[in-house]
């Protein structure tokens, strides 16, 4: 489709962008790049800036400070050709609900100097992408919502732009349009379309962005290619799973723990199998019966272990421990929310409920620990624990979202004395680019 205004491979470029509204700070210096054909989602809560950058980068608002630049134009110099190259579609807009599906787009094609075959075989293509063909020569005032949100999107495409700003285009739809609309979006990136849209529906955007921006009061916290993001600002989690031992268990005739499914194979042996207590690698001399036996003496044991390695920043249970009880009947499986790797859990007396089931608990001991490094420090983690004489059965990284990383960059501003993306001189999270 259209080409020709780009400015190296950033489709949108602002140094130093600030927004003033009286003693109000909108937009408090930001700098985002965009690289052409990208998907970049624009994520933060109301009040944050996102809709007055979008305007300001449409040419429909001026920055107080700072660099614009749109496909190479500047968004104040250049303002009529920013038109022909970016197509906005704001969060709300309205629609001349007197006019026909067809006469609506035609007015907007007329607006930008088409007329003619030409601008009827683009209208009639925009109403095939935006699955809205059918209702061609129906009034746009029966049409439903997310059919008049198709309609805003065709309507912004009708000058066939390079760049799509799209200020929370699934505002007020049905999860079956909002699935449509992301389609949709999907659709106009493989055309070779770069979308900018917004939206403080986390879920929404990691889906389909390439890249993503987080913005919090009037600063970019971070910005770059999604899974970079993720990585550089999420909080690191680890789940481990711990074995128990069935009461009454002297530590001589029981076995070995084996790794539950989907463990990464790193669990410390515990008591299984049958072969000897003394077989265990990382088995301590001073072994203490109760932390197999007792699940609050296990976890307290592993929180001590924990306690002394440095990259580990938190630990908590992921529910309470008191529990209920085991449920009638349950068999050596575990019941029916046990996973394999409760189900490898000893039995007390070989038979019956899981250790953990008899000892009142709803499943296996486990920890959620927080810590800083990578896939060494979670080995070194589990060496610790495993040279403690502690059971780990299962020992898993658990995956980090869009939505916990707005919510740590977000808090991380928030801090007394943290740094803050936006100040000269700070590397801040944003450091993360494109």
């Amino acid at each position: 489709m259209s080409g020709g205004h780009s400015h190296g491979d950033a489709a949108i470029e602002t140094r130093g962008l600030v927004r003033q509204f009286g003693r109000f700070q909108a937009l408090a210096g930001i700098d985002l790049v965009v690289p052409r054909g990208a998907v970049y989602g624009f994520i933060g809560p109301n009040g944050a800036g996102k809709t007055t950058c979008l305007r300001i980068l449409a040419g429909l608002l001026d920055p107080t400070a700072g660099s614009v630049r749109v496909c190479g134009l500047d968004a104040v110099r250049d303002r009529d050709e920013l038109a022909r190259v970016v197509g906005y579609m704001p969060d709300f807009f309205g629609v001349y609900d007197d006019l026909l599906v067809t006469e609506y787009l035609d007015f907007y094609a007329a607006c930008y100097g088409l007329r003619g075959p030409r601008a009827r075989r683009l209208r009639d293509d925009l109403l095939e992408l935006v699955g809205l063909a059918h209702k061609a020569g129906e009034m746009v005032h029966s049409l439903s919502r997310g059919m008049k949100q198709r309609l805003g999107l065709a309507r912004a495409l009708i000058h066939d732009p390079e760049v799509l700003l799209l200020d929370e285009p699934a505002s007020g739809l049905d999860p079956a349009a909002r699935i449509e609309f992301r389609e949709l979006i999907r659709e106009l990136a493989a055309m070779g379309k770069t979308v900018l849209v917004s939206s403080h529906i986390l879920s929404e955007l990691a889906d389909f962005s390439t890249h993503v921006g987080i913005l919090a009061r009037g600063r970019l916290l971070v910005s770059g290619p999604i899974d970079r993001v993720l990585a550089a600002v999420r909080r690191r989690s680890a789940r481990i799973r711990f074995a128990l031992a069935a009461a009454g268990w002297d530590g001589g005739a029981a076995g070995r723990v084996t790794a539950g499914a989907g463990s990464q194979g790193l669990g410390a042996p515990g008591p299984v199998d049958g072969s000897s207590a003394e077989t265990w690698p990382g088995r301590e001399a001073s072994f203490n019966q109760q932390v197999f036996t007792d699940p609050a003496a296990l976890l307290a044991r592993a929180r001590e272990v924990l306690a002394r390695m440095p990259e580990v920043t938190h630990v908590e249970e992921p529910e309470p421990r008191a529990a209920a009880a085991a449920a009638p009947g349950a068999g050596a499986g575990g019941g029916a929310g046990a996973t394999p790797a409760d189900a490898a859990g000893p039995t007390a007396g070989g038979a019956g409920a899981p250790a953990w089931a008899a000892a009142g608990y709803a499943r296996a001991p486990e920890l959620i620990v927080d810590y800083e490094g990578d896939e060494a420090t979670l080995a070194a983690i589990n060496a610790q624990l495993v040279a403690a004489g502690l059971p780990v059965a299962h020992l898993a990284e658990v995956g980090g979202s869009l939505e916990e990383a707005f919510l740590h960059v977000v808090e991380s501003l928030e801090e007394p004395g943290s740094r803050q993306a936006g100040q000269p001189g700070e590397p801040g999270p944003r450091g993360v680019r494109s």
